[in-house]
């Protein structure tokens, strides 16, 4: 009767957990998103074309703010090819270092984001709302596994770029309040967008770190692919037995999931024992 009582007080606290870690995340993303399309607004109305083509002044500008909002990994501002006498392509990045700011130019230092394979340029320059990449890893710029959300400025449909944010996935224990140990979150494809195991990382789907053979897993596994709020127990793929509570993220169609291994809860209840 005991150790019930106890599961059903831990589940009780990890769906309010999740829950509210699945909120702080949704807002986080609403922020991101609308503070970005401020700054596009912002750009698009500076029909001087000199005080955009100056890179100290738009450094600082993504400095500031990036400084402001300290959740943020990265900001770009990038420009269409050739908007720019004697640049073919130019976009200062500013993204964070340590305790300090690395700044760059995508274009001449970093890659062609024009080139197809940079999806938060390719497919935000003609969205009027804009548009959340995938998780992908920025190689060649910040170097870390993260999510953008790019916007057009200009007036549509001839925009002349787009202003972006990042968000690093290896924050999002520290912004939740969760030990990484006790987070997961995948995204809309069911890829792993945080684990603690940074190896199961993008891997394709949960097998990666569930124990495949165990029946103790369907019900578990069924949450997560029907996009249900719940809670469940689960193997990982080292034998481990956990509970969990799984909740969305309605923004991005994204899962929070927040667990504790089964036996926190035998040594609490040999606690209250004793």
């Amino acid at each position: 009767e005991n150790y019930l009582s106890i599961e059903k007080r831990l589940y009780e606290n990890l769906a309010q957990e999740s829950s509210h870690s699945a909120s702080r995340l949704q807002f986080l993303l609403e922020h991101a998103q609308a503070n970005t399309q401020g700054l596009s607004d912002f750009i698009g109305l500076l029909a001087d074309k000199d005080d955009i083509n100056n890179p100290e002044k738009l450094k600082t500008v993504l400095t500031n703010r990036i400084q402001r909002n300290p959740d943020f990994f990265g900001s770009a501002i990038a420009f269409k090819p050739n908007t720019f006498p004697n640049k073919k392509l130019f976009s200062p990045y500013v993204y964070r270092s340590g305790s300090g700011f690395n700044y760059l130019d995508i274009g001449a230092d970093g890659y062609d984001y024009t080139d197809g394979n940079w999806d938060w340029w390719s497919k935000a320059i003609n969205q009027v709302g804009g548009y959340w990449s995938k998780a992908y890893f920025d190689e060649g710029a910040g170097n870390v596994l993260m999510i953008t959300y790019a916007v057009p400025f200009g007036v549509q449909p001839d925009y002349f770029g787009v202003t972006t944010v990042d968000l690093a996935l290896d924050r999002l224990p520290e912004q939740l309040g969760i030990a990484p140990s006790r987070l997961v979150v995948l995204d809309d494809q069911g890829r792993l967008i945080f684990h603690s195991d940074k190896e199961k990382v993008l891997a394709a789907s949960s097998s990666g770190w569930l124990d495949k053979q165990n029946i103790k897993n369907i019900a578990f596994a069924t949450l997560l692919n029907d996009g249900q709020a719940g809670q469940a127990s689960f193997v990982d793929d080292k034998g481990t037995v956990y509970l969990a509570s799984v909740a969305e993220v309605a923004k991005l169609k994204w899962r929070v999931v927040v667990m504790v291994p089964k036996h926190e809860l035998f040594a609490s209840l040999l606690d209250d024992i004793a």
